[in-house]
């Protein structure tokens, strides 16, 4: 081969190697088929990292690289935390935007450490520089942590007042969400082929679902009564002959995303009925927190642990997730249905009503009751 050829071959093959080709690829042959939120990991690479790393040859990078873009990462992440806040009017303390910052470093670290790992078995490197600096006390803050905030009853009313106060549609979804302890994802994206008013619940497909196993879950009450009284509900046709989404875009072509910018409207109207009721601020909170807050106030009411993990689509682990084969909805109706009565109740001493209409008209007070 001339000196000419080669030097083609060559960058042929590096331009292969860089890290943007590497990305494109893995998105394409992993991502896509491995991971139901791959469009979130696309996202994570294309504002965090491609910037920083187009051109660089894949198997050139090495730790310092990564401690390097990870404490980039972060100073980013506050900057746009500290950005939102401020178009949003709502200022925070100092330690929440270093909480924003950290969280996004964490989130990329997780992708960036699977990438790696894949590009191993792909044979392109032989060793995962993300894993390598695991161990370093500087890097140990970006390693991913799973969150423990649990929301009290009493905070999840502060969360469902002020979701009454934004709305159709976020509020709406926030709402469920207390009500039900299911994934976001899973009420945002809710529609026609999902629900199922006769029976009263709802049906996550497998290939949407987290543990790709189709998952079913009951309504209470209170839930049905807020999805009949949704405007996208009462516009469906008689005969329903397509997919039609409960929460959709103005476009109503999919289903609602921006969550966001969604939370901070709904943390100024937290603080502006706190402030209103005279309530201290409520500690720092993310939507998955709903899910956890569900699942520990159910424990409290003495809701056994299987009924409720059943009830949140866990996978059940060792011989009793393969030979228990029970489907656990009468248990999990039950479940929902003293969450419910536990969550609102028609006595107490606020006086703001909440009229959630349906069938029949249900009127719930935010109030602290007595555990049952």
């Amino acid at each position: 081969m001339n000196p000419a050829q080669q030097r083609k071959t060559e960058a042929i093959e590096r331009n292969a190697r860089t890290f943007e080709a590497i990305v494109e690829r893995f998105i394409d042959e992993y991502a896509k088929l491995e991971q139901k939120e791959w469009k979130s990991t696309k996202a994570y690479f294309d504002n965090y990292v491609l910037p920083r790393w187009t051109g660089r040859v894949i198997d050139e990078i090495g730790r310092a690289d990564v401690s390097a873009l990870l404490s980039k990462v972060r100073e980013q992440g506050i900057e746009r935390a500290r950005e939102r806040a401020e178009k949003a009017k709502k200022l925070r303390a100092e330690e929440r935007y270093e909480l924003s910052g950290l969280s996004a470093a964490r989130e990329v670290r997780k992708r960036l450490r699977t990438l790696f790992f894949w590009a191993i078995e792909e044979e392109m490197i032989a060793v995962n520089p993300v894993v390598s600096i695991k161990t370093k006390k500087a890097q140990k803050a970006f390693a991913y942590k799973a969150r423990t905030r649990s929301l009290s009853v009493d905070e999840l009313r502060r969360v469902w007042d002020a979701a009454e106060e934004l709305g159709y549609r976020y509020g709406r979804v926030i709402q469920l969400l207390i009500l039900t302890g299911q994934r976001r994802s899973e009420v945002a994206n809710l529609n026609t082929d999902w629900l199922d008013m006769k029976k009263r619940c709802v049906t996550v497909p497998a290939w949407h679902y987290k543990t790709d196993k189709t998952h079913t879950y009951p309504l209470s009450d209170p839930a049905v009564a807020i999805i009949k009284d949704l405007p996208s509900y009462k516009a469906l046709p008689e005969k329903i002959e397509k997919t039609h989404h409960l929460f959709p875009t103005d476009k109503g072509d999919r289903p609602i995303s921006g969550f966001s910018k969604a939370k901070l409207q709904l943390d100024v109207k937290i603080a502006e009925l706190g402030e209103k009721d005279g309530l201290p601020p409520l500690e720092p909170w993310t939507v998955h927190d709903i899910r956890r807050s569900v699942k520990s106030g159910m424990s409290e009411l003495g809701i056994p642990h299987l009924h409720s993990e059943q009830l949140l689509g866990h996978l059940i682990p060792g011989v009793g997730g393969i030979y228990d084969t029970h489907d656990y909805m009468r248990e999990k109706r039950d479940a929902v249905d003293l969450w419910a009565k536990k969550l609102l109740n028609k006595q107490g001493s606020r006086e703001k009503k909440h009229a959630l209409t349906g069938d029949s008209a249900i009127q719930f007070s935010l109030s602290p009751v007595e555990t049952p």
